[in-house]
């Protein structure tokens, strides 16, 4: 690291590599008291800091994490990210110091949101060359979707260059960025976005094969570093969470969501450089456009979470005005249901498809199922499968019909 470099934030990192304690911290805060315990925030306010109500919902959360356009068109207008979030960190933190937050950082496009991406901007030799002497480039549009005007302008146009990560300059730089945030204080760690296919992107479509390994190199070998410089008490999240990630990272996104089998097995293995469980970040795509999805969504979720599993609901990432993440920040009337520990993993028999069902109890009375219990109806692609949550204080979520009755505990 250069000494003389005072990073994106204007400060020192603290420290260069953290000592690793015998009892590792970097997780999200964990409870089974409700469904709400087990929820999480990913979006952007993109015109301004969270109002209060906004700001109380966060500081309910395990962990939250701040888009790459949060506060884009607050001043200073499209730049400085990284401080606009850890002041939105700051915030959060001040209402619940147990919140995990993290800053998005992606490993494409040097967006020049970011401080960094001007960075690279003004220092084009770190950025993607494919061939060498054609800058690898993407243009973007974001828009104030009728906030108000800034400078008689709603719509902005950005161009941005793509990171090098088999330039020693160019890596050193991304990790910094990050390492500055968590020296704040205020910040716990990452959101890492953009791994395709073992450290792979799309980005490399015109590069050689053997740019391409070695762009990848480069990319693990950051991810690695990182991990090293923050210790085992940060939080570092992959998307996608493959192999190569979760062997370095806290855990990883399932940005689509997934089979029940699939968040089932995620729960049983073990992450990143101090082998500690595996956080699962699940995403339930689209769930927040009917009641009948969110409601299947949290059944599937119940049947299968394991320990360090969160499901967050929301469309889009971010979004301008007072209504900027409005369906993130909803909170349903299961989330302060009473739920408890389960009394063991799911069970699994054969629905009237051939295919898996689920039942699974827990602790508070609560009882959820999910799986075709009726004769499927059409038999092709049955419209009456059921997912239902039988609560403790006799409430159902979900189509009680469709599922077998609560069993008496």
């Amino acid at each position: 690291m250069r000494a003389d470099r005072r990073g994106y934030l204007g400060v020192l990192p603290r420290f260069l590599v953290a000592i690793v304690s015998s009892v590792c911290t970097g997780l999200p805060r964990w409870s089974w008291d409700t469904l709400g315990d087990l929820t999480y925030i990913h979006c952007a306010n993109m015109t301004g800091e969270w109002n209060d109500a906004a700001l109380q919902v966060l500081a309910k959360k395990p962990f939250v994490v701040f888009e790459k356009n949060h506060k884009l068109f607050a001043p200073p207008v499209n730049t400085s990210a990284e401080s606009k979030i850890v002041e939105s960190c700051r915030l959060v933190k001040a209402i619940n110091p147990n919140v995990t937050c993290l800053m998005y950082t992606e490993s494409d496009w040097a967006r020049t949101f970011y401080s960094l991406g001007h960075w690279f901007s003004n220092n084009p030799a770190n950025a993607l060359q494919c061939p060498q002497g054609d800058f690898v480039n993407t243009t973007d549009v974001e828009s104030l979707k009728g906030d108000q005007p800034i400078n008689g302008s709603e719509t902005f146009t950005y161009n941005f260059l793509a990171y090098d990560f088999s330039i020693d300059e160019a890596r050193e730089h991304w990790i910094s960025r990050v390492t500055d945030a968590v020296a704040t204080g205020y910040v716990d760690g990452a959101f890492i976005d953009g791994n395709r296919g073992g450290f792979s992107s799309g980005i490399l479509g015109p590069c050689t094969t053997a740019k391409k390994a070695a762009w990848a190199a480069g990319l693990n070998e950051s991810v690695a570093e990182l991990a090293r410089r923050l210790g085992p008490n940060a939080t570092l999240i992959s998307n996608y969470p493959t192999d190569e990630a979760l062997a370095l990272c806290s855990g990883g996104m399932m940005e689509r969501g997934g089979a029940i089998k699939d968040v089932i097995a995620f729960g049983k293995k073990k992450c990143g450089l101090w082998n500690t469980p595996c956080l699962l970040d699940y995403h339930a795509q689209y769930a927040d456009r009917s009641l009948q999805g969110a409601e299947t969504a949290m059944a599937n979720f119940l049947v299968a979470v394991n320990e360090y599993s969160y499901f967050g609901i929301g469309g889009g990432w971010g979004g301008p005005g007072p209504s900027a993440c409005a369906s993130w920040l909803h909170e349903y009337p299961e989330y302060s249901k009473p739920l408890g520990a389960p009394l063991g993993d799911a069970a699994v028999s054969t629905g009237t498809d051939g295919q898996p069902a689920y039942s699974r109890h827990f602790a508070s009375g609560t009882t959820v199922y999910s799986g075709q219990f009726l004769p499927p109806i059409p038999p092709q692609r049955p419209q009456n499968h059921g997912a239902c949550i039988f609560w403790s204080d006799g409430s159902v979520t979900g189509n009680a019909t469709r599922c077998p009755p609560k069993r008496s505990l």
